[in-house]
């Protein structure tokens, strides 16, 4: 798990200072390079995540709503005003570049799964002046496997618990668990 969380967080840091991601969300729609940078940053980041079954989704945004989403994502996480929503968007800007994660529902879908998400503001390399931002939205059910597959009646039991104690991610029924004793 260390690992996923890093290598998330390591490509992120690659998308805050990546140029076509800088152009795309610096030029407004309209503009006469808009629809290559567009069409360039898609391209760069479906092939960033594309190996990586952990990652289900990436969106990245504008402040001012233009963007995309790419993976495996459901069409309600293609608008950024749906993010824009969430409880933990204002502690993601207030980070200001900070990455944040997040285990939670996605505000406004109803009988989703919870995710596992990394936040984080895209700022202007020069001016540290916010573009956008970035979402990446990782794969329960793979987690889920990942932690089934470690588990064995010879080794024991693998569960991810957040700082809460709460459980994330268990082998098997015991999802049914909400808080450990520690």
């Amino acid at each position: 798990i260390e690992y996923i969380t890093t290598d998330v967080e390591t490509k992120s840091r690659f998308i805050l200072s990546e140029d076509v991601v800088q152009s795309m969300l610096s030029a407004q729609e309209g503009d006469r390079n808009y629809n290559d940078f567009y069409r360039r940053g898609k391209e760069e980041l479906t092939r960033l995540i594309l190996e990586q079954g952990y990652i289900e989704s990436l969106s990245v945004y504008s402040f001012s709503g233009n963007g995309f989403t790419v993976g495996d994502s459901p069409s309600y996480l293609n608008d950024s005003s749906m993010w824009m929503e969430q409880e933990w968007y204002q502690e993601m800007l207030d980070k200001r570049g900070g990455y944040i994660w997040k285990y939670c529902d996605i505000d406004g879908i109803n009988g989703k799964e919870r995710r596992l998400i990394l936040g984080r503001v895209i700022n202007k390399t020069d001016t540290m002046e916010g573009l956008g931002f970035m979402i990446f939205v990782l794969d329960n059910h793979y987690i889920e496997k990942l932690v089934s597959d470690l588990s064995s009646p010879t080794i024991g039991s693998f569960y991810i618990i957040n700082n809460k104690n709460e459980l994330l991610f268990s082998p098997g029924e015991e999802k049914n668990l909400l808080h450990f004793s520690m």
